[in-house]
């Protein structure tokens, strides 16, 4: 799996079906970008489903399931993936708290997935996207304000 670093909502991610697919779509890159700017990871399949947890300072406001649909691998809202608000476990949230301190984010979306009930961070994501307040009904500014002017007192 190929990943750009400036992509977001899903897009400029590929995935291989085989070495030769692989090392043509490197060759083909190498003469468009520096290959910096490529992030290569292991495609796991979890189901084509993840997990995007809210983190604001020490806390998840927000959780929700997503899960993609059709042909389609990836889970965002943005590619048509579908949202279900999530009630994550204490080993899930303590997982998002503690890679986005690692980071030191206060605030980030985290995605989780799981295979054979080992949990795995997908990304951390430090300018996620919002459609996650109208899944889980959670005002994620109003959090992000509440918690900013607590940091500065």
């Amino acid at each position: 799996m190929a990943k750009m670093n400036s992509g977001s909502l899903g897009y400029k991610v590929s995935v291989f079906e085989s070495h030769i697919s692989f090392i043509s779509f490197m060759e083909f890159m190498g003469g468009l970008v520096d290959s910096a700017s490529i992030l290569i990871q292991p495609f796991i399949n979890a189901g084509h489903e993840d997990h995007r947890l809210i983190v604001v300072g020490d806390r998840v406001i927000a959780a929700m399931k997503r899960k993609a649909r059709g042909i389609e691998f990836r889970s965002n809202i943005s590619k048509g993936g579908i949202g279900i608000k999530f009630k994550p476990t204490k080993p899930m949230v303590d997982l998002a708290i503690r890679s986005t301190k690692i980071l030191g984010l206060d605030y980030a979306g985290v995605d989780i997935i799981e295979e054979k009930e080992k949990m795995m961070i997908v990304e951390v994501n430090a300018n996620p996207g919002l459609e996650i307040e109208k899944i889980t009904g959670v005002n994620i500014v109003k959090e992000i304000i509440q918690y900013g002017i607590k940091k500065v007192r």
